[in-house]
């Protein structure tokens, strides 16, 4: 039964990649009709440039200038092209806004905010021009607090064709021999509403260093129909400190903060305490340069199980778990990111026929693009996935099969489409396959499944 939960964590981690993307305010995809690579982005600046300096008083021509210079990451250029513009003409709210985000992004919050309280001010300012200026303003209040809450929840439905992770067939192997499996044992389809968390709360210390506390919180939940055996609740914090690295001991565009912390995980299963797991671990987070992010985190834990009169015998997995997990997220395009990541586990467990070692590597291209027939005014995100795992346990089950040591081996594919209502709000559709084979019969098995739900983002 361990298998019920063995993936939890993968899901929620992915679904959080997804929410993630495209997160910041103002995020925009590109168009198909706009610049495709770097050599036709030096070359639209410098053409809008002096198109520019050849007509100063042609607003259009300047604002033209300014969006290329802030995707080109020319913000100083962008700045004063759009400075320039309101010496010409001071009641231009979208330029004030612009502004406003523009030196929101170079960290110069209280101009941002002069700039962003200017375009309000302005007479007849449009609807979703005072909805984002609004937005960068509570987000200026927000990040000049020493205490900060962030996060997501998400919700829906998921339906699954084999929601027990059971074989399709009868035919098993029980103490070494051949068995046939009950019925009412084998796949089984299921539906179940489903709840996901996702909190962080940062303290900052204020210091020169800008150390900061960090407290997170994790929580999934899904009550099925009728498989209820598989009721599923899942919570995990972490606590710890995240400590910047002086940028003057990395190479010029890098970052790099490592945060030691507390791990406590706990898990429900058939409405019954399944495990516990205190824990530690280390997080390595580094941006190597600009569009590439590399993240590391080792933990250990200490899983403690609940026999129940459903899961009997599950104390026997009792034991320490080691796990290792690297990601990088590459931005190719403006549009377009790939996702390579890689895990490696090892549980000690009390009984070592439950004892494993687990690995994996994943690939996963997003890709962010207009509304097809302009459905909404904000840019969806597609994110395809493929994962391949390994489990290579220690020793046979002898009350399985004496002879014969179990070795898992899983496919996983996922689609995960977001349509982004507006800065806060997305609607979240998912389908995806696993595909399990394995050394033994019993534990071989398929899953078709597809979700959608509404997520909200503070």
């Amino acid at each position: 039964m361990g298998r019920a939960v063995r993936g939890l964590r993968g899901i929620i981690a992915g679904v959080l990649v997804i929410l993630a993307l495209g997160a910041a305010p103002g995020a925009r995809a590109q168009t198909s009709g706009e610049i495709s690579n770097d050599a036709d982005l030096q070359k639209a600046y410098d053409d809008a440039f002096a198109a520019m300096m050849a007509d100063p008083q042609n607003l259009d021509k300047t604002f033209a200038f300014a969006e290329l210079a802030t995707r080109k990451g020319d913000l100083e250029g962008a700045v004063s092209a759009l400075e320039r513009m309101l010496f010409v003409n001071p009641d231009l709210p979208r330029v004030k806004l612009e502004l406003g985000v523009l030196y929101f992004r170079l960290g110069s919050f209280e101009t941002a905010r002069a700039y962003l309280q200017g375009a309000l001010d302005t007479p007849d300012v449009p609807p979703n021009v005072r909805e984002r200026a609004n937005l960068f303003l509570s987000e200026i209040d927000r990040r000049a607090s020493v205490h900060q809450f962030t996060g997501t929840l998400y919700g829906g439905v998921r339906v699954q064709s084999n929601a027990n992770a059971a074989p399709s067939g009868t035919n098993v192997m029980a103490l070494g021999q051949s068995a046939t499996l009950n019925s009412q044992f084998t796949k089984k389809g299921d539906f179940n509403l489903f709840a996901a968390a996702n909190v962080k709360y940062t303290y900052d210390f204020q210091d020169q260093n800008q150390d900061l506390m960090e407290v997170t919180g994790a929580f999934y939940s899904a009550r099925q129909q009728q498989q209820t055996l598989f009721n599923l609740t899942f919570f995990e914090t972490t606590a710890g400190p995240r400590l910047p690295v002086p940028s003057d001991w990395l190479w010029s565009g890098a970052s790099l903060s490592v945060r030691p912390y507390f791990i406590l995980d706990w898990v429900q299963l058939h409405d019954n305490p399944y495990y516990y797991a205190p824990g530690g671990g280390f997080e390595w987070l580094n941006q190597i340069r600009s569009g590439t992010l590399l993240q590391i985190n080792t933990e250990a834990r200490n899983k403690s199980y609940t026999n129940t009169g459903s899961f009997p015998t599950v104390t026997d997995q009792d034991g320490n778990e080691f796990l290792a997990h690297g990601q990088i997220i590459q931005a190719l395009t403006d549009e377009l990111a790939a996702l390579f990541s890689g895990t490696f586990s090892k549980l000690n467990a009390r009984n070592p026929a439950q004892g494993y070692k687990y690995y994996d590597y994943g690939l996963g291209l997003s890709w962010s693009f207009d509304a097809p027939f302009k459905l909404t005014e904000r840019p969806w995100n597609l994110t395809a996935t493929a994962v391949r795992a390994f489990y290579i346990y220690d020793q046979p089950d002898v009350t399985v099969d004496p002879n014969d040591t179990r070795f898992d081996r899983d496919w996983r594919f996922a689609f995960i489409n977001q349509v982004q209502l507006d800065d806060a709000f997305s609607v979240i559709t998912t389908i995806g396959r696993t595909i399990r084979q394995s050394s033994i019969a019993n534990y071989e098995y398929n899953n078709n499944y597809a979700s959608i739900g509404l997520s909200w983002r503070f």
